[in-house]
C-alpha cells in the first residue's frame, strides 16, 4: 500500500513483454474451454498412464546413484568384480541366546545356525566363530578368560561378540553370491528373516540387519505409506481451497487436476528415470525423496491455483464475465 504505484520501479521494457504466445494461449482457452479441457487432460494423461508404473526404492549400493566416472563408483564396482558383488554389503544376524558366550551349548547353537545359514541357495559364504576350527569348549574358554587365548583368537571373536556389552549376543555375517539390490539377495534376506526364528532355542531372540535389509524394510514401508502420504495431502489441498474459494466445486476440481499432474509427473519418472528409455541410467526412483515430490509438487500447485482463482473472483466480483472478448 505504501510502495504505490512505486512497485514497477526499475522495470524493464523488454523483459515486461509477455509476447504472443500466452495471449494467443489465453483466447484460445477463452474462446475454446472444452477443447482446452481436453487438450490438457490428454497432456497429462499420456504419461500419468505410466505413473501406475512406479516402483520406489532406494538402493543399498549406494554408489549406483553416482556417475560411472566418480571415484567412489569406480572403487565399489572394482571391489564386486574382485571379491564378489556380495561382500560389499553383507547380511548381519544377530542372535541373543539364553546362555552366555562361555556356556559351551551357545557355540553349538552357533555352529548349528551357521550350518543352516551356509545351506541355504543364494548364500555364498558365513563368518563365523565356527568355522576358526575349534570345538564349542575351546571358544566358550577363549570367551569367557580372553586374557588367557591366544592374541589372534581374542581379535577374531571380537568381530562376532562383545562380552563386556551383551554376554549373550552373538553376531554371524551373510555374504550373498549376487550384489546387494539383486533379487536374489532380497529373497536371501527374507528367507534367513522366515528360518531364522525356527532354527533358535526357546528363549532365544534374532534379528536381520545390514545395509540390505534395513532398506528393504524402508522401502517396503514407504511404497506402503505413499498411497497415504498422498491422500493425505490431497485432503489437506481440498480443505484449503475450500476455505479460501468458499467453493465446494473448486476445491473437488483442483484436486482431481492436482492428482493429475502427480500422476502424470510420477509417469514421466517412470520413464526417464525407473525405464531410462531416454538415455538415463535405468534406477528405481529413491523412496526417501520420491514422497518430498509429491508433497511439493501439491504444495506448489495448490498455491498457484490459490492465487489464479482469487484473481478470477475479484475479476467476478468486479461485474466482468468469463465471455470471450
Amino acid at each position: 500500500r505504501m510502495i504505490g504505484r512505486r512497485i514497477d520501479w526499475g522495470r524493464l521494457p523488454t523483459l515486461h513483454r509477455s509476447g504472443r504466445m500466452w495471449p494467443a494461449i489465453s483466447a484460445f482457452v477463452g474462446r475454446h474451454p472444452v477443447w482446452a479441457t481436453l487438450l490438457g487432460v490428454l497432456l497429462l494423461g499420456a504419461p500419468a498412464v505410466y505413473g501406475f508404473q512406479m516402483t520406489i526404492r532406494t538402493p543399498a549400493n549406494l554408489a549406483t546413484l553416482l556417475p560411472r566416472s566418480d571415484p567412489l563408483r569406480k572403487a565399489v564396482d572394482l571391489e564386486m568384480r574382485t571379491l564378489g558383488p556380495g561382500t560389499i554389503a553383507p547380511i548381519v544376524v544377530a542372535m541373543r541366546l539364553p546362555t552366555k558366550v562361555g556356556d559351551p551349548s551357545t557355540w553349538q547353537t552357533v555352529a548349528r545356525v551357521s550350518a543352516d545359514l551356509e545351506g541355504l541357495r543364494d548364500a555364498k559364504s558365513v563368518a563365523s566363530p565356527s568355522t576358526l576350527g575349534l570345538g564349542p569348549a575351546q571358544l566358550a574358554q577363549a570367551a569367557s578368560h580372553p586374557a588367557l587365548a591366544p592374541q589372534a583368537l581374542t581379535r577374531a571373536l571380537q568381530s562376532f561378540i562383545n562380552p563386556s556389552a551383551d554376554p549373550h549376543l552373538v553376531v554371524l555375517f551373510v555374504t550373498p553370491r549376487t550384489g546387494p539390490d539383486a533379487a536374489a539377495t532380497l529373497h536371501l534376506v527374507h528367507a534367513v528373516q522366515q528360518d531364522l526364528p525356527g532354527w533358535l532355542p526357546a528363549g532365544s531372540r534374532g534379528g536381520v540387519g545390514g545395509v540390505t535389509a534395513l532398506l528393504d524394510g524402508f522401502n517396503q514401508l514407504t511404497s506402503a505409506r505413499l498411497p497415504w502420504i498422498i491422500g493425505g495431502v490431497a485432503l489437506i489441498a481440498f480443505v484449503i481451497l475450500l476455505v479460501a474459494t468458499g467453493s465446494l466445486l473448486q476445491p473437488l476440481l483442483g484436486v482431481a487436476f492436482d492428482g493429475l499432474v502427480a500422476l502424470a509427473t510420477a509417469g514421466i519418472l517412470v520413464l526417464t528415470v525407473q525405464r531410462g528409455d531416454f538415455g538415463f541410467a535405468a534406477l528405481a526412483p529413491d523412496s526417501s525423496i520420491t514422497p518430498l515430490i509429491f508433497v511439493l509438487l501439491f504444495g506448489l500447485s495448490m498455491d498457484y491455483e490459490v492465487i489464479l482463482l482469487h484473481r478470477v473472483q475479484e475479476h467476478a466480483r468486479a461485474g466482468m464475465t468469463s465471455a470471450p472478448s
